[in-house]
């Protein structure tokens, strides 16, 4: 797993189909697990690799599971407190933080590439 860049195309991917299961162009069966795995995963992963995890793979998962869980309800709690929840705007704000995170990362191995994990 060490250089392996497919983690940046596997968060995209995964926002992408969370992305259009919720916009409804697939069923429910189909859409509760893609945006259940985008929301119990992704986000936490994009975070995830930034942390030198590479050598322990459960403990990058553990954490990607919990940093998930993490951002969720954080933005859930922001959104119900200021009284604009929306499931279509969490979900939106989930992708442009995993986005980001997985850009971060793309930044950092293309500046030090000898420290990518």
């Amino acid at each position: 797993m060490r250089n392996w860049m497919g983690w940046p195309v596997l968060i995209c991917a995964s926002a992408l189909a969370a992305e259009v299961a919720e916009l409804g162009l697939f069923g429910p069966a189909a859409r509760t697990i893609l945006v259940g795995w985008f929301m119990l995963v992704i986000p936490g992963l994009a975070y995830a690799r930034l942390l030198p995890l590479e050598k322990d793979p459960l403990a990058m998962c553990v954490v990607a599971v919990a940093l998930s869980l993490t951002l969720d309800t954080l933005l859930a709690i922001v959104m119900v407190l200021t009284h604009v929840y929306d499931p279509g705007l969490a979900l939106f704000i989930l992708i442009a933080l995993s986005l980001a995170g997985a850009g971060i990362r793309l930044i950092h191995s293309s500046r030090f590439p000898s420290k990518v994990r």
